[in-house]
């Protein structure tokens, strides 16, 4: 899985990942908190495509863990 190294706030960044499983979930949260797929986190869902899109709506510095999970229930992770 793939994040841009920076972030701009109010900006879109694009995440992608090697195919599997269609379709795949996307979680982005705060990197200070627990990983893993939670309610709390927004969560994008990806129908069939191996990437997504996300407006960038946290503070200028804050570092994130993305996730994404196929259908089989397989996590790939970025690290902060």
């Amino acid at each position: 899985m793939t994040k841009q190294d920076t972030l701009s706030q109010c900006n879109t960044a694009t995440f992608t990942w090697t195919s599997t499983y269609a379709p795949y979930y996307l979680t982005i949260h705060n990197s200070a908190t627990p990983s893993g797929f939670d309610s709390q986190d927004s969560m994008i869902i990806v129908p069939e495509s191996n990437s997504a899109s996300w407006v960038v709506d946290l503070t200028s510095g804050t570092e994130i863990t993305v996730n994404v999970m196929d259908s089989a229930g397989e996590v790939a992770q970025t690290s902060p």
